[in-house]
């Protein structure tokens, strides 16, 4: 297959596949690699090492992951630098990508040192806000939003936060169901399903090529209440430490490969960098647009 050059995290990735949620490099532009995603046929995991199985399509060490995804892909990733993936028999592309982009590239930012936290980043001037949140919360509604008052999307559903709070730009794109998509009054026709059989859509939202990682100013975790209205409470102490541990990216796979030493002190270091807040919202009228202007005058800004 062609080389195909993409970058995302701060990473120079080198691909079977390609990827056009990824900003595209030039061939000649990155002298060494920083990551190679790969196609071909994988061995049972027990091929590669010392493997632990730690669920029914699961294994991992503490430099490698070996996943399944049932009728749609296999990957293996190791050490941080590598993924190897296996497609199912007529799966579609899209199916694939879902994954690699999610799964796969959580683990190997998680083995590469990172916090990956499970949330959307928005860049907010010279810094940026994450608003974490289970599935389900908002929070792909409230990135999109945002870009829609020319503020850019830093990175979805992945994010990966450096030791010292700077957050790496990942995917500038939101996932949405149908019906959020007619709340923010966006016309689905053209938009790709993230999957085929799924009334979920990708959206691709504005941003520079080019931008560059951002100091994290602000933390919220996004959730419902059975208030009309939405309010925004800080965090102390050891909450802000719990709620990150909470919201981090695929936890089942920081315990598989041994990583919990790590999650505590990444979680301890930015639970002491940066403001954590709550934002609770309500579960029957999302009024997107106020909570936007009420984070904007949070973090200081005149919307």
């Amino acid at each position: 297959m062609s080389r195909i050059l993409h970058k995302a995290y701060g990473l120079s990735i080198d691909s079977d596949l390609p990827l056009p949620e990824l900003s595209s490099m030039s061939p000649d532009a990155a002298e060494d690699v920083d990551v190679e995603i790969r196609q071909m046929t994988l061995e049972a995991p027990e091929h590669y090492g010392a493997l632990r199985q730690v669920g029914p399509f699961l294994w991992a060490s503490t430099t490698c992951l070996w996943l399944q995804v049932p009728g749609v892909v296999t990957f293996l990733v190791r050490e941080g630098r590598q993924i190897l993936f296996e497609p199912a028999a007529g799966v579609d592309g899209d199916s694939i990508r879902l994954f690699l982009l999610g799964s796969a590239i959580g683990a190997l930012l998680m083995q590469r040192g990172l916090l990956v936290l499970h949330g959307n980043a928005v860049r907010i001037g010279d810094r940026c806000m994450v608003c974490l949140g289970h599935s389900g919360a908002g929070k792909s509604t409230l990135a999109t939003a945002f870009s829609q008052r020319g503020y850019e999307i830093l990175a979805d559903d992945v994010v990966p936060v450096t030791a010292d709070g700077w957050v790496l730009p990942g995917i500038a794109r939101a996932k949405l169901w149908a019906d959020s998509i007619k709340h923010l009054g966006i016309e689905t026709t053209g938009l790709q399903r993230i999957r085929p059989m799924l009334e979920k859509f990708s959206l691709p939202l504005d941003r520079s090529p080019a931008l560059e990682p951002l100091a994290l100013g602000g933390l919220y975790i996004l959730d419902k209440h059975n208030l009309p209205d939405s309010t925004i409470e800080p965090l102390q102490g050891i909450q802000r430490f719990g709620w990150l541990c909470e919201h981090n990216y695929r936890p089942r796979f920081i315990d598989a490969m041994g990583l919990q030493a790590q999650r505590f002190s990444l979680c301890v270091a930015i639970a002491g960098k940066v403001k954590v807040k709550q934002i609770m919202r309500s579960a029957t009228v999302f009024d997107v647009d106020s909570l936007v202007d009420k984070i904007l005058a949070d973090m200081g800004v005149v919307a």
